[in-house]
């Protein structure tokens, strides 16, 4: 049986399709139509990966990297990030773990083991890749609702998904992350999203050495190298869309080559 988290690399090995199948309902519970793509797309980029790997590049550029969080050979969990490492840079698109709520059965000593084991998996992994630090991007939390962090008792789903969200954050700024607060960012408009309106994002940026020195602050150099990163690498370089079958599909493009 199998515990730990495991990357998907070959859809045509049976055991890895089932496992990536499995992650599917959980990447739904964590990620709505409203906030991810189809999960179709993610095979896409594994396969995209690989075979970019088997054209000889060593590694891959970009790089991307499916993990699925297993426990006795179920799934639990899912995250997906991608290293450029030319660019010495990554950014995480999706990573999480399901509530207790919506997911239940899952002891808190494996839910807190898989969470820490999650952060490692990445900067491990950036690591390998030769980035020097990594980014995502959070919905910001509002001060008053901070004391949300210690809360015990009974709160409102809102509630669960903001405590969330403050836990992942102290979770890497335990490793040094700084939160990019004091610019005006919004995630760039994805044709698979159903904007109502634009969300303010805040972006978390993650030293990947260990040595990294602790700052309180990044400069506006920086902040700006890592902005166009995001809007002219990630997601307009590394990809390109067009629509395809049933609505609101998309198939891949990369590099000019149909996926």
């Amino acid at each position: 049986m199998t515990t730990g988290w495991v990357r998907i690399t070959d859809l045509t090995n049976p055991q890895q399709k089932a496992w990536f199948d499995g992650s599917k309902p959980v990447y739904k519970q964590l990620f709505p139509s409203v906030v991810g793509e189809p999960h179709e797309n993610l095979a896409d980029y594994i396969r995209d990966t690989e075979y970019r790997r088997l054209q000889g590049q060593q590694p891959p550029e970009p790089e991307d990297f499916y993990y699925v969080g297993v426990v006795d050979d179920s799934v639990w969990e899912m995250m997906f990030y991608t290293a450029y490492p030319e660019r010495h840079h990554g950014f995480v698109a999706y990573m999480g773990i399901p509530r207790e709520e919506a997911k239940p059965g899952l002891s808190p000593a494996a839910r807190r083991y898989l969470g820490e084991e999650m952060i490692n998996r990445m900067m491990s992994d950036y690591r390998t890749a030769d980035c020097t630090s990594f980014l995502f991007e959070l919905e910001p939390v509002e001060p008053e609702k901070l004391a949300l962090r210690r809360s015990r008792g009974q709160i409102t789903d809102d509630g669960r998904a903001v405590r969330d969200r403050i836990h992942v954050t102290d979770l890497f700024q335990r490793r040094g992350a700084r939160k990019i607060g004091w610019i005006r960012y919004r995630q760039p408009m994805l044709k698979w999203k159903n904007y109502e309106q634009e969300v303010p994002m805040h972006l978390m940026c993650v030293p990947v050495s260990q040595t990294t020195p602790r700052r309180e602050f990044l400069d506006r150099i920086e902040v700006r190298r890592f902005v166009e990163f995001i809007y002219l690498t990630f997601y307009y370089d590394g990809f390109k869309q067009i629509e395809r079958g049933k609505p609101g599909g998309t198939t891949l493009l990369r590099g000019g080559e149909d996926i």
